[in-house]
């Protein structure tokens, strides 16, 4: 730790510091595939779209850090701008015949 104890203070500070940094490469992974995806939409006309964030199905391949929920996702593009985030749970059976489930996002703009 360079000479640093390691306290509560410092370990807090080393966890924000790796969230904020696993955040920012989630912000950029979505903005390089989903906004594309936004993109194309608009420019035909659109005023929504709707993807599969996760599961079998999925229609991008998103890496949620695993302290983040999809909540947060929703606030960011909230914060951004969208009027209507919506983010389902949908439960399936998988091709093994196990129960799964996905991720729907659906956005307005």
């Amino acid at each position: 730790f360079a000479g640093v104890a390691l306290t509560k203070h410092v370990a807090t500070s080393m966890k924000e510091m790796v969230r904020k940094r696993q955040w920012d490469e989630f912000v950029t992974q979505f903005q390089r595939e989903v906004e594309n995806k936004i993109v194309e939409k608009a420019v035909q006309g659109y005023d929504n779209i709707t993807l599969v964030l996760t599961g079998q199905k999925a229609d991008v391949t998103l890496s949620l850090p695993h302290w983040a929920d999809f909540d947060m996702l929703a606030n960011y593009l909230r914060a951004n701008g969208f009027n209507s985030v919506t983010i389902e749970r949908i439960e399936e059976i998988l091709m093994n015949g196990l129960p799964g489930a996905h991720h729907r996002l659906r956005l307005s703009w």
